[in-house]
């Protein structure tokens, strides 16, 4: 554990304060902090991705009923593999 000190507005202090229980305002800022961070690596791995998928690359999934189909297709290959896996769980 680290201790830091942050400046925060009184408005914002006041409200934290208000809320949160005592003895768990650092708790709940540490939360906050990983929810926040967790969010902007998820922005920042969209923007990376962005454009990787694109309707010439996959032909196959142009349409709500194709999503649909390449849905239902993984899931019935999931339920094979996970029935495969139940099997050989049992003979041991």
């Amino acid at each position: 554990m680290k201790r830091i000190t942050v400046t925060l507005s009184d408005e914002l202090d006041e409200e934290l304060r208000a809320q949160v229980l005592k003895g768990r305002l650092s708790a709940f800022i540490a939360d906050a902090a990983r929810s926040l961070l967790a969010w902007e690596r998820q922005e920042k791995a969209l923007e990376i991705g962005w454009g990787a998928w694109t309707d010439e690359n996959h032909p196959d999934l142009q349409t709500p009923e194709d999503s649909v189909k390449f849905v239902r297709r993984l899931r019935e290959e999931d339920n094979k593999r996970l029935a495969r896996l139940e099997k050989y769980r049992n003979q041991s």
